[in-house]
């Protein structure tokens, strides 16, 4: 069973609009952030273990994941050009 199956389970609707699920080993800051495609049997190896999930705004997953990507093409153009030797 992946943690999707898990989530489609629980949550038969799905994220309300606009969200989306995230999967956590703790709500803490350092929490470990599970894929919805990992088996959960392959990540505890204990028959009991507690998962945490919160909802996120997709519109802000989005600005994140935008931005990193822009950080990271400035930094291969950097490379590129000689820029950060």
């Amino acid at each position: 069973m992946t943690f999707q199956n898990l989530l489609n389970y629980v949550f038969p609707n799905g994220p309300p609009s606009g969200k989306r699920f995230i999967i956590k080993s703790s709500l803490e800051i350092g929490g470990q952030l599970f894929l919805p495609d990992q088996i959960i049997n392959q990540v505890f190896k204990e028959a009991y273990s507690h998962i945490w999930i919160d909802l996120e705004d997709v519109e802000e997953y989005c600005k994140a994941k935008c931005m990193i990507i822009q950080v990271f093409m400035f930094i291969i153009t950097s490379l590129d050009l000689g820029i950060l030797d």
